[in-house]
């Protein structure tokens, strides 16, 4: 995963939130780039390819139809979130 660069628009889907993304991450789409915009700080958008597998996981979370295991969740947002933490 790397800092946001330009990435066109047409093919990668941002996505900021945070449990679709780990949700996403733990259905094995794999996060492009990261835009971490100061003007919407500390919100942080996470880009994936976009792909007809990442709209059937998007669609399943939206509905409530896909399930995560609870430990492999909680491990996969602290290692996303620590991997976009600005260290000052």
């Amino acid at each position: 995963m790397k800092e946001f660069e330009y990435l066109p628009g047409e093919e990668y889907e941002e996505i900021s939130d945070l449990p679709l993304v780990v949700t996403c991450v733990l259905n094995n789409q794999k996060v492009e780039a990261y835009n971490r915009n100061p003007k919407y700080a500390p919100r942080v958008g996470f880009l994936f390819r976009k792909s007809k597998e990442l709209e059937e996981v998007i669609s399943k979370y939206l509905s409530g139809e896909i399930l995560v295991e609870p430990r492999l969740f909680s491990e996969k947002t602290r290692e996303i979130k620590a991997r976009t933490r600005i260290s000052y």
